[in-house]
């Protein structure tokens, strides 16, 4: 899978610009706040239908403007799909894949993969287990688009059930635990085994970025119950009934669920220092690219926002070097050698320098 072309107009301070890029390393340069980081946010919007920053749609239209446009071009195997939104500043987005309308996100996941890294990213390894379950249910849903609908089943019982616990009722209850059961235990059995595999990836990312350190993932629930059984997860559930009840909300389930990441065996998120939990969350994410090569079969596109300032000459070598297997856009401050197209970015205008 590459991406062809970005066409953007009236997006963050990005009046329009048109990019062609290339396959392989496509670095865009300039200084601080000028736009390259919008870019990359509005090739994330394509492919997940949201912002990298949890920014609403009306946030991302150009001040003084009504709407904004974004378009890109994919290329897949033999053919070229492409992806289509304009945001307004008051009502719903509109988007297209294909020149066909939709209405549903899961109608838009496989449009475009992407994996991306930024320096928010620190929040995976040093914040609270929503940013992790974040993590791995981002790429499950590419992966996977059926997942997404066990997680929307998952969230709307969930919050019934919250209501009826906060009542001190149990009436209708038995219906919501059944679709917490169903959705709950398959979620958890996708993530279970996702961890299985990113546990290696990402170390063995871990290892070439950064040699002697030893990364490791390790699941963690709440539920005694194996993975996708759903009677297990039941009796799980209902033996938490009373607590529940006395603490208004469900203690227990994937909604809880938590992924521990260590270093050289110790706990990341207590005992890492702030630079050894950015490459974790770095290697986290390189991880998250092989893995979904491996589940699908196709590589996503690497969007890499400014992960060179955190990186001596050494390892940001060893990077750049890990990047030649696919296509990857970066952001910097300065041009990057080895880059396959190379666009200076200034006042949300990119332009190709490289002569290509």
């Amino acid at each position: 899978m590459i991406l062809r072309n970005i066409h953007l107009v009236d997006f963050r301070n990005i009046k329009e610009t048109r990019i062609e890029l290339a396959g392989g390393l496509n670095v865009f340069f300039g200084e601080n706040a000028q736009g390259k980081t919008n870019l990359l946010e509005s090739v994330y919007l394509s492919a997940l239908g949201r912002s990298h920053r949890g920014a609403a749609d009306a946030e991302m239209v150009r001040w003084g403007c009504d709407m904004a446009y974004t378009g890109v071009s994919v290329q897949k195997e033999d053919r070229t799909g492409s992806v289509e939104m304009r945001l307004f500043r008051e009502g719903k987005k509109r988007v297209l894949v294909d020149g066909v309308p939709i209405s549903r996100l899961v109608d838009l996941l496989g449009a475009l993969l992407v994996v991306m890294f930024s320096p928010e990213d620190l929040q995976l390894v040093k914040e609270g287990p929503a940013f992790r379950r974040r993590y791995m249910d981002t790429l499950l849903c590419q992966a996977r688009p059926a997942y997404l609908f066990d997680l929307q089943v998952y969230n709307r019982a969930l919050a019934q059930r919250n209501r009826l616990l906060q009542r001190g009722s149990t009436e209708a209850m038995e219906g919501f635990d059944a679709q917490l059961c169903g959705s709950g235990a398959r979620i958890l059995s996708a993530r279970k085994k996702l961890v299985g595999l990113l546990g290696p990836l990402c170390a063995k990312e871990h290892a070439a970025l950064f040699g002697g350190e030893a990364l490791g993932l390790e699941y963690r629930t709440g539920i005694d119950a194996r993975p996708g059984d759903e009677r297990e997860y039941l009796s799980a559930l209902r033996a938490r009934l009373q607590a529940d009840l006395r603490r208004g909300h469900t203690t227990r389930g994937v909604h809880r669920d938590d992924v521990r990441i260590t270093v050289n065996g110790a706990d990341a998120r207590r005992f890492a220092s702030q630079g050894q939990q950015r490459s974790a969350a770095l290697s986290l994410r390189l991880g998250q690219c092989a893995a979904m090569e491996a589940l699908i079969k196709k590589r996503p596109v690497l969007l890499l926002d400014d992960v060179l300032s955190e990186l001596d000459n050494i390892r940001s070598r060893r990077l750049l070097e890990r990047l030649g297997g696919g296509q990857a856009l970066l952001t910097c401050t300065a041009p990057v050698e080895g880059a396959k197209a190379s666009f200076a970015v200034k006042e949300g205008r990119a332009k190709r320098i490289d002569g290509a």
